[in-house]
């Protein structure tokens, strides 16, 4: 998750050089991806049991920035599509790509959850 945040800062400084972004944007959306075999395995380490529920709700959650990045976008480019408007959004971008990264790196796991189990419950 970190070399997507680095490529999208480095969109920043492309400037005018339409190729130069567009390269980027490509490269940090394929990094962006590859990340996605991994998202994709953790349900089934983490519940096996409950895997497909899982990931039905956090496939919803993850569907919410995608109508709220036109809404914030739009707020901060405020009709103004300047360079330094678009760095902003990159920006912010950027910052919540190290967020969810840093948290994740910090809190997940991959252990069986206890309640993935009837059988535990149960028992305490």
């Amino acid at each position: 998750m970190y070399v997507p945040m680095a490529l999208l800062i480095c969109i920043s400084y492309a400037g005018c050089s339409s190729g130069v972004a567009v390269s980027i944007i490509c490269f940090a959306v394929s990094m962006s991806a590859a990340t996605q075999c991994g998202y994709l395995c953790s349900f089934q380490e983490l519940a096996p049991n409950y895997a497909g529920t899982l990931t039905g709700i956090s496939n919803t959650v993850a569907s919410i920035p995608g109508f709220l990045a036109p809404i914030i976008t739009s707020a901060i480019i405020e009709g103004q599509p300047t360079i330094e408007q678009w760095n902003k959004i990159f920006m912010v971008a950027s910052f919540i790509y190290f967020v969810t990264g840093t948290f994740n790196l910090l809190f997940m796991s991959s252990e069986v959850q206890p309640w993935n189990s009837w059988e535990q419950i149960l028992e305490e």
